[in-house]
């Protein structure tokens, strides 16, 4: 369970880093997202594209952020409306940690497609944050400039 010289990011044991990231996520006030994520260990021993694509996963689970990219998509589901059971996980509905793993393994069986290319690009995390900062910046400066028109681009993954 070492994490050698790169700290915790370095975290090699993926039972440890799964446990590890849903720990930090029931921290921050994400109870939901740490049961997915633990859910995880369940799509890894599955033999769907994405539990292979996990558990053959090329670089470290924490540094990567892959319990946080595929989480995502599992929000994502719900989100779109394509399957919108975790929802009741979301609203702390269901708390069980069985029929959580139950239920996002039968949403990887038949959302695998979909859930897969989650796991190509690390996940944005805190846009609302960076928002809210420079949205108030911006009212301010509109008030003090004739005619102001502004335009925002994000240039890079947090």
């Amino acid at each position: 369970m070492a994490a050698g010289a790169a700290g915790i990011m370095g975290l090699e044991d993926f039972a440890a880093a799964l446990e590890w990231q849903a720990r930090h996520a029931e921290e921050n006030g994400a109870p939901a997202t740490a049961r997915v994520i633990r859910a995880l260990a369940g799509v890894r021993a599955s033999q769907t594209a994405t539990g292979r694509r996990i558990a053959n996963w090329p670089g470290l689970t924490l540094k990567d952020a892959m319990p946080l990219r595929i989480a995502g998509g599992f929000h994502h589901l719900v989100l779109t409306g394509a399957d919108t059971r975790l929802g009741a996980v979301y609203r702390g509905d269901i708390t069980d940690q069985g029929e959580i793993d139950a239920l996002v393994l039968d949403l990887t069986q038949r959302f695998d497609d979909r859930l897969l290319p989650w796991l190509d690009g690390p996940p944005q995390t805190n846009e609302a944050g960076r928002a809210a900062s420079i949205m108030a910046g911006l009212l301010w400066l509109a008030q003090q400039v004739r005619s102001p028109r502004f335009e925002l681009f994000e240039i890079g993954a947090s």
